[in-house]
């Protein structure tokens, strides 16, 4: 009898059968920009080690969070940036590559409030992305903590933006 079209081709016995490997995790990468001294490093190093320290280095490596550490079994790359004028092309390249932006501020220094819309032009210029505005520093701010906040509801309105008022300190969000 002659085979068909559809029958299944004869496997080699000699041919080990072909195992399906687990799927490699996806990798989302997160870069944290701010102004000087509003707490991005403090943020990173407070997660990973899940306390907070005074002594933090001006700005960290890359921070890679293993998948299964994570609620979406992905691996969570992080970026720290430096603010300084100097690093600019870096945190552009930086940018380019991420899935999505931290842009932390100081709730203590007002000033970092005003300069989130030249850091949201900046990113805008570089690619369309989610961002979320971290507010820093609630712990020392006289402000009760909202995320209906003064702040919050200046920035509610801006496109693919998401506010958030924490403490790298004491873990509040």
């Amino acid at each position: 009898m002659a085979a068909t079209a559809t029958s299944k081709p004869v496997r080699d016995e000699a041919e080990p059968a072909r195992e399906k490997l687990p799927l490699k995790p996806q990798v989302v990468r997160i870069e944290v920009l701010g102004d000087e001294k509003v707490g991005k490093t403090s943020l990173i190093c407070s997660l990973v080690s899940r306390h907070f320290s005074e002594k933090v280095p001006s700005v960290l490596l890359n921070v890679q969070i293993p998948a299964e550490e994570s609620d979406e079994n992905v691996i969570v790359s992080i970026t720290d940036t430096s603010s300084r004028v100097s690093d600019l092309m870096r945190v552009t390249n930086a940018t380019k590559r991420s899935d999505a932006i931290l842009l932390v501020y100081d709730l203590t220094r007002p000033e970092t409030f005003q300069r989130l819309r030249r850091w949201l032009d900046f990113i805008a210029k570089n690619k369309e992305i989610p961002v979320v505005l971290v507010a820093n520093k609630v712990d020392i701010n006289a402000v009760t903590p909202t995320t209906d906040g003064p702040y919050a509801s200046q920035v509610r309105h801006l496109v693919n933006t998401y506010p958030v008022e924490c403490s790298a300190k004491n873990f509040t969000q």
